[in-house]
């Protein structure tokens, strides 16, 4: 034997001593005495030719990696189109599609329409001469400034301006702009007053005035007639009774006229 050569069943230690190790036999279905597999045991195959054994890998995945992977796949960024608004992208044969039916419609409703057809069509064709006489009388820089500024797409962008505008300053265009005031002048020289401010005030003393000389001509004018308050407090009880039966005898008065003369008419 060279030195290094292992022999089959056999293991050497570091002790020197030379150990049998026992061989693993592999256990078969319990057998007869005459070598025959008894019962439901026997196999199905022969035990020469045993089947290769076939390894199945099998992978593991715990419900936590399972439910972050889930929440990867909801987390996943949106379209543009859902952005935006969140209206899908349209279909362009969709589309063709269906207006393609709509103008069959149409056109069949004007061929069974034949008057409103001819009609139509007069009309389109004055429409039509119009224009072109209109484009002709007028001149080019005309045409150039009507569709510059005011073609469709510069329309547009017009009116796209105006709702900005308007969300940005829900004041007017035609609303004046407030002015700041004027800055002090540098030396402690300060301008004057506006002039609006005293004539206010000018105008409320000379209406309080003559609010106030109203109000006397019309209580002297009441003390005249009897009707007013007077003068002294003390006899404010007796004038006002004297100004009440003043007046009653003044309604009997007038009501003993009026059945007079129509007593009168009668006869």
């Amino acid at each position: 034997m060279l030195p290094g050569q292992r022999t089959a069943g056999r293991s050497k230690k570091p002790s020197g001593k030379t150990v049998l190790l026992d061989m693993p036999k592999e256990e078969g279905p319990p057998q007869t005495p005459d070598g025959e597999a008894s019962g439901n045991d026997r196999p199905l195959m022969s035990p020469i030719s045993t089947p290769t054994p076939t390894f199945h890998r099998e992978v593991s995945v715990s419900r936590d990696d399972a439910s972050w992977s889930f929440e990867r796949i909801e987390r996943r960024p949106r379209s543009a189109a859902r952005r935006k608004g969140g209206a899908r992208a349209k279909n362009p044969f969709i589309e063709y599609d269906v207006r393609e039916k709509r103008l069959n419609q149409e056109r069949k409703w004007l061929q069974e329409d034949s008057r409103f057809l001819e009609q139509r069509r007069e009309e389109l064709r004055l429409g039509a001469l119009l224009n072109q006489l209109n484009i002709q009388n007028d001149p080019d820089d005309q045409l150039y400034e009507n569709r510059t500024f005011y073609g469709p797409h510069s329309m547009a962008m017009k009116a796209a301006k105006a709702r900005r505008n308007h969300r940005a300053r829900p004041r007017t265009n035609s609303a004046p702009i407030p002015e700041r005031p004027p800055k002090e002048a540098v030396g402690g020289r300060k301008f004057p007053k506006e002039r609006a401010t005293a004539a206010l005030k000018s105008l409320s003393q000379v209406l309080k005035n003559s609010s106030e000389d109203v109000q006397q001509r019309f209580k002297d004018e009441l003390r005249k007639t009897g009707y007013g308050p007077p003068e002294d407090s003390a006899e404010a009880p007796r004038n006002r009774l004297f100004a009440f039966t003043r007046l009653g005898a003044e309604a009997n008065e007038h009501a003993i006229s009026r059945s007079c003369s129509k007593s009168s008419m009668n006869f």
